[in-house]
């Protein structure tokens, strides 16, 4: 009798081991590391993760997230693989240098831009200058000439440029009353503005690259896909509340600030719910960039198949257009969406055009050369099927005009 109950004893004994054994094996231990993504710092400090758990990456500073998804899940004691794709970020196209030129080995996120004068001008302000996360820093040297000097010297009138007047947003280096063409100004705005930078006075008396001004801080109206914003203030250190439509759940904090670089600090995403019980799918995801093409419901059944396609103004660069509802979560939107571009807005005889850029959204600025006058629109922007409007023509003034132009 005492054998069967030592067999009895023994077997309890082996179940209950094996039954610890096949629990402890379906934790999972840290996440997976990557060189190009880190963890969600509420992740950072959990070393066990139970089976069916997540947790989220972000790419690390200087990249941007192109492709795929952001989770992994513990699975029997295994992470699932990340197929999320981080890219360096860009910078804009620098601006120009008159009597000068930038040598850069590249536009992405660590390369350098190091600017180079023409001979007989000597650089004023940053030689080099770093494309960083939020684009180059530092602001575009000038490329000062002695000629005015020589001109003075033999006493030529020269026009001469004022000092700028920046109230209470800014202030003016050793103000002067006046320059004269090839000297510059420093111009550092307050907190809030931005406008810092060296400006030269150029043979038309006028202050280039442009007039120096210091504008108050702005981003733009934020915009989360399946999100609601509360509150509309968007200048410097403003902040709004973003919550998720109906379906979708909060990834990220709810409040978010305007930050110093005119960019929303770290907004959160609105991702579907999980309908486990029924495998059904919630609400279709959207984004700014692209539209649903197929029938908009609150609810999908497994396996349904949706499409979609971009919004006026881009193009598809890649991706799928579909996606489909998969054990009661939406399978990834891949679909990449690019503005379309416009190019060149066209020559204007005795002018140029100014651009923000040549992409949709963007805008072209007409400027006519000294004596001249602009006739048609002065602004052009960059819309679905090209620039819109026609190309403006800077025509000559009447020489009564020029004569009081001088006089004054």
């Amino acid at each position: 009798m005492a054998t069967v109950w030592g067999i009895i004893l023994v077997l309890v004994f082996a179940h209950f081991v094996v039954s610890i054994s096949r629990f402890q094996t379906h934790k999972c231990g840290e996440p997976t590391k990557y060189l190009d993504k880190q963890l969600d710092s509420k992740y950072l400090n959990k070393v066990e993760f139970n089976d069916q758990e997540k947790v989220a990456y972000r790419c690390v500073r200087g990249y941007s997230q192109s492709d795929g998804s952001r989770i992994s899940f513990c699975k029997k004691g295994h992470w699932t693989a990340l197929n999320m794709k981080c890219q360096k970020r860009k910078c804009n196209a620098l601006g120009d240098i008159e009597n000068g030129h930038y040598s850069r080995d590249g536009q992405s996120f660590g390369d350098k831009a190091i600017a180079v004068c023409n001979p007989g001008y000597v650089l004023r302000g940053e030689k080099v200058r770093m494309c960083q996360e939020n684009g180059w820093n530092g602001t575009d040297p000038i490329c000062e000439g002695q000629f005015s000097k020589v001109l003075l010297s033999r006493g030529v009138d020269l026009k001469t440029c004022p000092t700028p007047k920046m109230g209470k947003r800014g202030s003016v280096e050793e103000p002067k009353s006046v320059y004269v063409p090839g000297e510059s100004v420093s111009v550092t705005c307050n907190e809030g503005f931005n406008g810092s930078g060296v400006f030269m006075c150029n043979t038309s008396a006028k202050w280039f690259p442009h007039e120096p001004k210091c504008q108050m801080i702005r981003c733009s109206a934020p915009a989360v896909a399946n999100g609601r914003i509360r509150g509309s203030r968007v200048l410097y250190k403003s902040t709004v509340v973003v919550s998720c439509s109906e379906g979708f759940d909060l990834i990220g904090p709810p409040q978010v600030t305007c930050g110093p670089d005119g960019q929303w600090q770290g907004l959160p995403e609105c991702r579907p719910k999980r309908i486990s019980a029924t495998g059904k799918c919630g609400p279709a995801p959207s984004h700014p960039t692209v539209e649903l093409r197929s029938s908009a419901l609150t609810e999908y059944p497994s396996g349904v198949r949706i499409r979609y396609g971009c919004s006026l103004g881009y193009r598809q660069a890649g991706g799928s257009s579909s996606i489909h509802c998969q054990a009661g979560q939406w399978t990834p939107l891949r679909i990449l969406c690019e503005r379309k571009r416009c190019g060149s807005a066209g020559e204007i005889l005795n002018g140029r055009f100014e651009y923000t850029g040549v992409s949709f959204g963007d805008s072209a600025k007409a400027i006519c050369q000294e004596g001249y006058e602009l006739i048609g629109p002065q602004t052009l922007t960059c819309r679905d099927k090209g620039w819109d409007g026609r190309i403006p023509v800077c025509d000559r003034m009447m020489f009564y005009e020029i004569l009081d132009y001088s006089i004054a």
